[in-house]
């Protein structure tokens, strides 16, 4: 039972903003299958609103239906939207049904509640603008068939506003504000602060990714190792400040010279690393090339002679990844020892 309250294991926990998501939305969906339920048991044995428990029961097989498709179909976009549009319908319903009485507009803020987790701030703002929109025409429209006298229809819409206006906005500048940390978060769990590039980690989901499009599409898949020349040396030269100042100047060589799809990324120390995608071994050979010759042709702001080294190899399907980065790291290692400044690849 309990795992129902649990998100399902395929959502990348790495993802926050996508994890996030998904637990609020299978929170959303299991405490709906639980209030409808109760709702149409109360109307129907006791309050007798056999019309409200009826309408009641229709959301409550659209939910489960998004709950099925959340469960069985990982299907996050169709459970949204149905708990979205049922749940602004149902309330436009309870403002009709009960002739906007004064206690059903606190109800009206878990419309915006339920649209910015789930939809996001662009097309959860664009609803709330609609349901406002419908909702302060059906209480125009309502007023005189309500019986209402002009005081209480001053306050029905006096109510509907601040709900609307001020209720929506504070949910609007919370939700954003979280989405703001949790970006700031993400970033930092998947970049290098030194160099702004990716790290490793990233780099391992990025790599999952390629491996699994190559084998396929049928698309070979290439990496270049690379290892800064004498790297070591620079830093007891010159200091770790300019050994931080050069790897920075290299990451935005790396940068600059990688083509669209190409992925790049902080190894560790002074070693970093190209994904290249849909790129076979000859051609992940001229980029190394190119890249070398880059980084020897053009002066680093503190160090002149400024070398790499590369290791070049393509993905092997037969071998795991483990043993295909043995075999491009002993390709970078030939390089080292047999004079730097050039790359050996291996087939």
């Amino acid at each position: 039972m309990l795992k129902y309250f649990r998100v399902p294991s395929e959502f990348d926990v790495n993802d926050l903003r996508l994890y996030r998501k998904a637990q609020f939305i299978n929170f959303v969906l299991l405490i709906s299958i639980g209030m409808f339920t109760y709702g149409i048991v109360a109307n129907l044995f006791v309050t007798g609103f056999y019309f409200l428990a009826g309408v009641e029961f229709g959301g409550l097989l659209l939910i489960l239906l998004g709950y099925y498709r959340y469960r069985t179909r990982l299907d996050l976009v169709l459970s949204a939207w149905v708990m979205s549009t049922f749940g602004g319908a149902f309330m436009l319903f309870i403002i009709i049904y009960f002739k906007g009485g004064f206690d059903i507009y606190a109800m009206m803020l878990l419309y915006p509640l339920l649209l910015y987790p789930m939809h996001g701030k662009k097309i959860g703002t664009i609803l709330l603008v609609v349901y406002s929109g419908l909702v302060l025409a059906t209480v125009l429209f309502g007023m005189e068939r309500w019986g209402l006298t002009e005081t209480e229809s001053a306050a029905r819409l006096i109510s509907v506003s601040l709900a609307l206006v001020f209720g929506g906005g504070i949910i609007f500048y919370l939700d954003y504000t979280k989405e703001e940390a949790l970006d700031k978060l993400h970033n930092e769990s998947i970049t290098d602060s030194l160099t702004g590039l990716w790290n490793r980690k990233m780099f391992d989901q990025v790599l999952s990714m390629e491996i699994s499009k190559s084998q396929r599409y049928q698309f070979p898949l290439s990496v270049i190792l690379l290892d800064l020349d004498h790297f070591k040396a620079i830093n007891d030269t010159y200091g770790h400040q300019v050994g931080d100042t050069v790897l920075r100047e290299f990451s935005e060589r790396l940068i600059s010279h990688k083509r669209e799809g190409d992925t790049v990324c902080r190894w560790g120390g002074e070693e970093f690393v190209m994904l290249l995608p849909n790129t076979a071994i000859e051609s992940a050979e001229k980029v190394a090339f190119a890249l070398i010759d880059l980084v020897r042709g053009t002066p680093f702001r503190d160090v002149e002679n400024v070398t790499v080294s590369a290791g070049v190899g393509e993905m092997a399907a037969d071998l795991s990844v483990e043993e295909n980065f043995n075999r491009i790291d002993e390709a970078l290692y030939q390089a080292k020892s047999t004079g730097r400044d050039r790359y050996v690849s291996i087939s």
